[in-house]
């Protein structure tokens, strides 16, 4: 059997001045298979920071992504992951993430090398 392998994405911080940044999510949402939310347009923005649990940040962005998407990554223009899905608003079209900072942080107390 095959095995499939993979590409290793290259993780891209997030600074304040990221608002308005385009941005897009991948994920498996509970009524399909694979969903691409916006696509390769990234019509889909950066709306804001806001300090969340234990003081670590959450990004908002009007990515509208439907229930099972959490844990997917969020790319930016450039193919580089800057943040996993945390969850999300059904009623206002607002999702927020994790900015990839905090998951380079987890990943590296894990002793996995990104």
């Amino acid at each position: 059997m095959k095995r499939l392998a993979w590409p290793i994405l290259p993780l891209a911080f997030l600074s304040g001045a990221s608002q308005g940044t385009g941005v897009s999510a991948l994920g498996f949402p509970i009524t399909s298979n694979v969903q691409n939310t916006y696509g390769p347009n990234f019509t889909s923005r950066i709306t804001g920071v806001s300090v969340f649990h234990e003081g670590y940040e959450l990004y908002s962005a009007n990515l509208g992504l439907e229930p099972g998407t959490s844990g997917g990554p969020v790319f930016n223009q450039k193919g580089q992951i800057v943040g996993v899905v945390y969850g999300g608003r059904e009623l206002t079209n607002r999702a927020y993430f994790t900015p990839a900072n905090v998951l380079a942080h987890f990943l590296n107390q894990l002793g996995i090398v990104r």
